[in-house]
């Protein structure tokens, strides 16, 4: 029997987790949750970690599971979701994962590239460096350093340059290996055994923000409905969330598209639409993901 693997994703408040819930009760399965800020117990405001009523509902994972005091990255995080997920496709092979952060729904979708080890004196000097000059000195070293992954980034993903972490990861590798960063990407293929399918949510901006002020007015997150989620919002490209999905070749299409009529055959109502607007994503992820 195939494992199928939903994954909802979009911007806060949209409705993520009333529909995951309803997903949850529908195919009697279990939740993971791809948000990296709900991994903390101590980060409590600002979460939106679902609430006791929510957690209720379904066997949630991967939430108020660890400390800020560990060291957890999203490394770990690939190793313990898939783990996870191993377990229980072995109960039912149909379970769902809530984005959340974009980098996190990567590490489950194909995982990551081996880099080598930093040295603690190079991660030391990098850090110390950009404090004293500031991120254009980052930016100046990856463009002298790996040219081409640059231009690339200052093309097709600019505010990754903004980015001092991500910055100061792709100059330590460089240091750290003497190779450009650009020659690590793509070149360990991640086996996964299931077929993802992606629902990505959307909707307008100024119901966004009034959904968002309501959370903020009550000091926590505001009980998402379904149905009233569901006349409002609808699947549309979510390009500044998930930018970075992995775009499938016409096999993964193809296995995509069977995935959506074998769930349809099971009665999943990803088959048929839910409420009046929000149905299943159909198109080839490039479409919706740019």
């Amino acid at each position: 029997m195939k494992n199928y693997l939903i994954i909802i994703v979009g911007p806060t408040a949209i409705g993520k987790t009333a529909l995951s819930l309803k997903l949850a009760q529908h195919y009697s399965c279990e939740i993971l949750s791809c948000d990296s800020r709900q991994f903390f117990k101590e980060i409590k405001i600002g979460t939106a970690v679902p609430n006791e009523e929510e957690l209720a509902a379904a066997n949630h994972h991967f939430i108020q599971n660890k400390s800020i005091f560990e060291n957890y990255t999203v490394g770990d995080f690939e190793k313990e979701a898939i783990a996870k997920l191993d377990e229980l496709f072995h109960k039912n092979n149909i379970q769902i994962v809530v984005g959340g952060s974009g980098l996190y729904v990567n590490a489950i979708l194909q995982g990551f590239d081996d880099f080598p080890e930093i040295p603690t004196e190079i991660r030391e000097n990098v850090r110390n460096q950009y404090e004293e000059n500031g991120l254009e000195f980052l930016q100046q070293k990856l463009q002298k350093l790996d040219s081409n992954y640059y231009s690339t980034l200052l093309k097709e993903n600019p505010q990754t340059l903004q980015n001092p972490q991500r910055m100061m990861r792709f100059v330590e590798v460089c240091l750290a290996s003497n190779l450009p960063y650009s020659l690590f990407l793509n070149q360990k293929k991640n086996k996964r055994n299931f077929t993802p399918i992606v629902i990505g949510l959307e909707a307008e901006r100024d119901i966004m923000y009034n959904r968002i002020n309501q959370r903020d007015s009550k000091g926590s997150h505001c009980k998402a409905n379904l149905a009233s989620t569901s006349s409002h919002s609808q699947l549309q490209p979510c390009h500044d969330c998930f930018h970075s999905l992995p775009k499938p070749n016409a096999a993964c299409q193809m296995q995509h598209a069977k995935a959506c009529h074998s769930l349809a055959d099971q009665g999943s109502p990803l088959g048929l639409r839910l409420g009046s607007h929000i149905h299943l994503l159909q198109a080839p992820y490039h479409q919706w993901f740019g």
